[in-house]
């Protein structure tokens, strides 16, 4: 039964299907006790402007959502005195919803989701918008428009395309969090900013650079950084004064040509990249990677065009300066199908040697893995026998290197040394 046909207003469970049913209720009904559908509005033949102000609570769900997509009229909704809702849902299914104003809302106490279905939505206004109990979505794709200030309360956020020009105030803001997905591309914006607190994973695709740090934050820790698909740069923001990532992830179809880590503190490098376009060229490891606490542990495979022939590289006007500064503290190397040269690991190598109690002293790596690319004869093994036969490189435990050695015929062969060993059996294979 329509709205316009009742006695008496019901403020409980309540649709809207008309311009006059949305009258009725903002004269009427300051708090909604269960939930609020707009929809389907019985005139399609002109955009319905869906005017509810006065309403201030609504203690169920905002649906902006139906069913019956190919009848539902396109519409506006503008609720300018909303302050509570239990939650939103704005895209699960098709809508013509064109514009969404709520700008005093304040909290949203479960999920919030205006996602990719809403594909009519250009205009969102959630200015005062703070507070997220459940998961937090968003991404109308041809959105152009977002009036929004900051967040203070929020756990777990889902990004996806959109062509607004900024995203700074979700995810710049400085809070903490548990989970965040941010999936482009984002064609209106130049970098993604990362300004959050602390955060357990972050995860992020899609033809756009990435900033760790924004306008309002001075620390960024994050526990798991995964940086996909399209991903073209990595940068630190200037105003930040501590950034952590205990670990960083360049996954297959990353855009990186240039890695540059300025992190003040970095766990675990991982990157895995199988396809012969990957771009990545250079890693920079600045000197204050020497002192990064908790013991590097390095992955990489199959970056067909890095080059770790040596700790140096030319800057833009020719000169060689160095790129790489070994941590003092590693954990773990894993180097496989990229061009390494001896000279890359000089540091590394002299402080193994070292005696125990030196300064620092040698680290204790529980793996150690180098396979170089086929056919490559320019590096050699041999400074990582004789450090694992010093017990300085991991004995029981994986050890594995192999380097390709041209013999006089002028035919190259590989040259394999693997070490396993078990406090029940031990194996050591050499393999030519």
């Amino acid at each position: 039964m329509l709205l316009s046909e009742a006695l008496a207003v019901d403020c409980h469970f309540v649709s809207v299907e008309s311009v006059a049913d949305a009258e009725t209720i903002r004269q009427n009904c300051q708090v909604i006790t269960g939930g609020l559908n707009i929809g389907p509005l019985t005139d399609n033949t002109t955009t319905q402007h869906i005017n509810l102000d006065g309403v201030e609570v609504i203690e169920g769900r905002l649906d902006c959502a139906t069913d019956d997509w190919d009848t539902h009229a396109y519409h506006t909704l503008s609720i300018s005195t909303l302050k509570n809702v239990r939650s939103i849902d704005c895209g699960t299914t098709k809508t013509r919803l064109q514009s969404l104003s709520l700008p005093n809302l304040t909290t949203v106490e479960e999920n919030l989701y205006i996602g990719s279905r809403a594909k009519q939505l250009t205009y969102v206004d959630l200015t005062s918008l703070d507070t997220v109990g459940g998961h937090f979505i968003f991404g109308p794709p041809n959105i152009l428009t977002f009036r929004h200030v900051g967040l203070r309360n929020l756990t777990t956020m889902s990004l996806s395309s959109m062509k607004i020009d900024s995203l700074e105030s979700l995810t710049g803001s400085s809070i903490n969090m548990s989970k965040v997905e941010i999936w482009g591309p984002f064609p209106n914006i130049d970098s993604v900013p990362i300004g959050f607190e602390s955060v357990r994973i972050v995860d992020i695709r899609g033809d756009t650079a990435v900033t760790l740090g924004s306008r309002s934050s001075k620390k960024v820790a994050i526990q798991n950084l995964h940086l996909g698909y399209g991903i073209s740069d990595l940068k630190r923001n200037d105003r930040l004064d501590s950034l952590e990532v205990d670990y960083l992830e360049l996954k297959n179809g990353t855009s990186i040509e240039h890695l540059e880590l300025d992190f003040d503190n970095l766990r675990s490098l991982h990157i895995g990249q199988y396809e012969m376009n990957e771009p990545l060229k250079t890693i920079t490891l600045p000197p204050k990677a020497v002192n990064w606490t908790g013991g590097l542990e390095l992955y990489i495979n199959s970056s067909p065009d890095l080059d770790l022939t040596s700790l140096y590289a030319d800057d833009h006007t020719g000169r060689p300066i160095q790129t790489w500064y070994w941590p003092t503290n590693i954990r773990s190397i894993d180097i496989r199908h990229v061009p390494v040269g001896n000279a890359f690991f000089d540091p590394f190598v002299s402080q193994q040697m070292a005696p125990w109690d030196s300064i620092p002293a040698p680290s204790t790596l529980k793996s150690f893995t180098i396979f170089a690319p086929a056919d490559f004869t320019n590096f050699s093994c041999k400074p990582f026998e004789k450090l694992k036969d010093m017990r300085r490189l991991p004995t029981s435990g994986w050890y594995a290197c192999e380097h390709f050695i041209k013999i006089s015929s002028g035919a190259i062969h590989k040259l394999s040394m693997l070490s396993l060993v078990s406090a029940v059996f031990g194996a050591t294979m050499l393999i030519l």
